[in-house]
């Protein structure tokens, strides 16, 4: 009788971690995977407020050039 231990195949011994995957998985997301969730959401938050608000600026500061500059007859 040939056992999976006695086998020279690496895989035929995976099943118990297959199950032991699946239950990971299906136990939904431990807290440091929403941490890192929250933290990648605030980064992109951020990231695009600080692009707004130099938009923002750049337009405003164009604004007030024109408006200072002497203006052509």
């Amino acid at each position: 009788m040939v056992t999976a231990a006695s086998t020279s195949e690496p895989w035929s011994n995976l099943s118990g971690s297959v199950i032991v995957v699946e239950s990971i998985v299906a136990s939904g997301p431990t807290s440091s995977q929403l941490l890192s969730w929250v933290a990648i959401g605030l980064l992109i938050f951020v990231s695009a407020g600080v692009i707004y608000l130099s938009a923002v600026d750049w337009r405003d500061r164009r604004r007030r050039q024109a408006a200072n500059s002497p203006r052509r007859p």
